[in-house]
């Protein structure tokens, strides 16, 4: 018997197969199954439009397909009749801020900073997407230009006048679920209220002080010292404090600066120390603070209240410190009339102003100390 090849053998399997496919009906309709099956799965790998709205190109699942089918789903961007977002005070978190501004504007390119969004806010040229010039009692903001979108990042920009502290913010609201209707309004939720600082004030800085009393007298806030002859230590008790309930001080600062036209001649004072007696202890540094007059750099005071958001410390009507100042000056170079003047001031900096309004907050304290004949 003639011994049959691989070959032969292929061809033999192949002719009974086209043979079942033509005369068994039952082997048709399975092929048939076979190849349709394939073809089902290929449909499903489509991409999905959402009808008439517009996308963002994240995903979502595919409607109609059940969890099994998960596809390339873009979610939709709606417009909103009116947005509603709560201003409410910092301290009293009940409390509704009424007559206070809030801008809706387009963020910057990304990636962007904190920086970045100051100067979109505080731009004078700023384009406007919506705005409440003036929030109702309650403190509830209406957006009512319907130029709000879902899934679209914007900045909330407060402009917190002369009366609150400015604050800024970066919100995207949710593309609804299940939405059948054009979406007439939305609220944003407790945890997405802005939360804003009322403007405090600084105690006088002679409050309960000792003040140093000369034949040229003295008066609040003005301290003459008579002029010695040789090297004399001047020390006075000063209060550094907020006196306003329910109000703070964002980022207070205590400056030490020459008075313009009468400062204290170069080298005149050699030493400064201001040290704690009672009170809140503030972030003043120990030992000479000579540096910072000679510099007129701000030395941030701090408070008990520290906001995230802003990522500094509030001084609080909790806040309340008796110090001692120390002044060491050198009589024979000192000139009278000079003044050294002791500043208090808020938003870091003497007579800074706040980043978007561009309003000066807290009025500045400033107790002169003068050196008469």
């Amino acid at each position: 018997m003639a011994e049959i090849t691989r070959g032969q053998a292929v061809a033999g399997i192949v002719v009974i197969l086209i043979a079942a496919y033509a005369f068994v009906p039952d082997f048709q309709t399975w092929v048939q199954d076979i190849f349709a099956g394939e073809e089902g799965e290929e449909e499903t790998g489509q991409v999905y439009q959402n009808n008439g709205a517009a996308e963002t190109g994240d995903s979502t699942q595919a409607p109609g397909y059940g969890e099994a089918a998960q596809q390339t789903y873009p979610k939709p961007v709606y417009q909103i009749g009116t947005t509603y977002r709560y201003i409410m005070d910092a301290i009293d978190k009940k409390s509704g801020i009424a007559a206070t501004e809030v801008e809706v504007l387009d963020v910057p390119a990304a990636p962007y900073s904190h920086g970045d969004l100051v100067s979109v806010a505080s731009n004078i040229d700023r384009q406007v997407i919506d705005e409440t010039t003036s929030t109702p009692a309650g403190g509830r903001a209406n957006f009512t230009h319907t130029a709000i979108f879902t899934e679209t990042p914007y900045i909330y920009s407060h402009r917190g006048a002369a009366t609150w502290y400015d604050r800024l913010d970066v919100k995207t609201i949710p593309a609804p679920v299940g939405l059948t209707a054009p979406l007439t309004a939305y609220t944003f939720p407790q945890k997405d209220n802005v939360y804003v600082y009322v403007v405090g004030a600084f105690t006088d800085l002679t409050s309960n002080a000792t003040l140093e009393d000369y034949t040229c007298g003295n008066n609040l806030q003005v301290t003459n010292v008579t002029a010695h002859a040789a090297v004399y230590l001047f020390s006075e008790d000063i209060q550094i404090g907020q006196g306003t309930s329910g109000a703070a001080l964002l980022d207070p600062v205590l400056v030490f600066r020459g008075i313009p036209g009468v400062e204290p001649p170069a080298n005149s004072i050699s030493h400064i120390y201001l040290t704690r007696k009672t009170g809140t202890a503030y972030n003043i540094p120990g030992g000479d603070l000579v540096d910072y007059y000679e510099n007129e750099q701000a030395i941030h005071l701090g408070g008990s209240i520290y906001d995230s958001d802003y990522g500094k410390y509030l001084m609080g009507a909790q806040d309340s410190g008796t110090y001692t100042l120390k002044v060491q000056y050198d009589g024979a170079v000192m000139t009278t009339g000079s003044i050294l003047a002791v500043c208090l001031d808020d938003v870091g900096g003497y007579r800074a102003m706040d980043e978007i309004s561009k309003n000066r907050k807290a009025p500045t304290v400033v107790m002169n100390i003068t050196w008469c004949a």
